[in-house]
C-alpha cells in the first residue's frame, strides 16, 4: 500500500491535529448547522483550534495533551491491530525512486508495529505478508532487534511531573529522549538508526524546543511564532514541515477569521484570497453565509412565542439540526 510522500510526518502530526481539533469539533456540533456540502463538495464546517501560544484555556489544555503524548507512550505495549486494518507493505520501488534504502526507512517500523499488534507470540511468521522475499532475512534480524529495543523502552520510567507544565514536559521529554537515543545506539547501527528513526528523532527534537519556547513568558506572541518558524526550518524535514503546515491550517483559519471580524464581505474575500488562495476564500465565504443563515434561524426560533416555535421547529430545521437545536438556543441566549 503506497502512501503520500509526507506519510511519515503526517502520521505523527495527525495525532496532534486530532487532539487539538476535538474541542472545537464538539462545539461546532452544537453551534453550527448540519454541515451540508458546499458547491465545491467540501463540508461546510471548518474545524479549528486556538494558536499554540494563545495562553490558558482550551488551547493550552490541548497543547498539554499533545506535549504529553510521547511521554505517555514511551512505556506503552503493542496494541492489538484489527484484522480489517490495511496491512503496511514495504514499497521497495517507491523508496528506491526516492533514493532511500528500500528496507531501512520508517515504513519498516510501522510494519513491525502492525506485526506485533497482530501476532505478538510469533511476529516473524507475518513478515512474508509485509516484506518482499529478497529483504526478508535482513528484516527478520531487524525485527528481533526492534523487539528487544521496544522491550527496553517499556521499562523506562516517565517522571510523574512530566505533563504538569510545558517547561517540565520539555525537561522530562529531553531526558527520556536521551535515554531512548542511547537504547537505539545499543540495539542498532548508525545506518539503521538513520533509516528507521531519523524522522521521529528529528520531530521529537523539534517538540522539545517548541515546548521550551512556549514556556517563555518574556516573549510576545509574534516573536514566539517567528522563532517557531525558524525552529521548523532548522529541525524538520521538508516533508515534516509540509505535513505540519497542513495540520495547523484550521488554527490559521480560526486566527485569520478573528482578524476579519470588522471587515465587509469583499474585504474578507480579498484578505482570504491573499492568505489561502482564491478557491479556499470562496469556500470560506460560503461557510460564512451558511453560518449567518443558521444564526438567523436560531434567532427567529428563540424569539418566537411558544405557539409558533413548534411550527418553526418542523419547517425551518432538518431532523439532524433539531438534535442540537435546544443547545444552540441556549448558546444564543448566553451570548454577550
Amino acid at each position: 500500500m503506497k502512501l503520500p510522500a509526507v506519510r511519515g510526518a503526517a502520521i505523527v502530526i495527525a495525532i496532534a491535529a486530532f487532539l487539538s481539533l476535538m474541542l472545537f469539533a464538539a462545539l461546532a456540533f452544537w453551534q453550527w448547522p448540519a454541515g451540508d456540502a458546499t458547491e465545491s463538495g467540501q463540508s461546510s464546517s471548518w474545524p479549528g483550534a486556538p494558536l499554540s501560544f494563545a495562553g490558558k484555556g482550551a488551547g493550552a489544555a490541548g497543547a498539554a495533551s499533545d506535549d504529553g503524548f510521547l511521554l505517555r507512550n514511551f512505556n506503552a505495549t503493542p496494541v492489538a491491530v484489527p484484522d480489517d486494518i490495511d496491512r503496511q507493505i514495504l514499497d521497495v520501488a517507491y523508496w528506491r525512486k526516492r533514493g532511500v534504502d528500500p528496507l531501512l526507512n520508517a515504513d519498516l517500523v510501522r510494519i513491525f508495529e502492525q506485526i506485533l499488534g497482530r501476532a505478538p507470540s510469533d511476529p516473524a511468521a507475518l513478515l512474508a505478508m509485509h516484506v518482499p522475499a529478497e529483504y526478508r532475512l535482513q528484516a527478520q534480524r531487524l525485527l528481533g532487534q526492534y523487539m528487544r529495543y521496544r522491550d527496553a523502552l517499556a521499562q523506562l520510567d516517565v517522571p510523574a511531573h512530566a505533563g504538569d507544565s510545558r517547561s517540565n514536559a520539555a525537561d522530562a521529554l529531553q531526558a527520556v529522549l536521551a535515554v531512548r537515543r542511547a537504547l537505539q545506539e545499543k540495539y542498532f547501527s548508525a545506518e539503521e538508526i538513520g533509516g528507521l528513526f531519523a524522522d521521529d528523532n528529528r520531530y521529537d527534537a523539534f517538540t522539545v524546543e517548541r515546548l521550551r519556547l512556549a514556556a517563555r513568558n518574556d516573549l510576545p506572541l509574534t516573536e514566539k511564532e517567528a522563532q517557531l518558524a525558524g525552529l521548523s526550518n532548522e529541525l524538520l524535514s521538508p516533508a515534516q514541515r509540509e505535513a505540519r503546515q497542513a495540520a495547523m491550517l484550521p488554527s490559521r483559519i480560526m486566527a485569520h477569521n478573528r482578524e476579519l471580524e470588522t471587515m465587509n464581505g469583499d474585504e474578507r474575500l480579498a484578505a482570504r484570497s491573499s492568505e489561502f488562495g482564491a478557491a479556499a476564500a470562496v469556500r470560506m465565504a460560503a461557510v460564512d453565509r451558511q453560518q449567518a443563515e443558521w444564526q438567523q434561524r436560531i434567532a427567529r426560533y428563540a424569539d418566537a412565542d411558544p405557539a409558533s416555535r413548534q411550527q418553526l421547529r418542523e419547517t425551518e430545521f432538518t431532523p439532524s439540526e433539531r438534535l442540537r437545536l435546544e443547545a444552540a438556543v441556549r448558546l444564543y441566549r448566553a451570548r454577550p
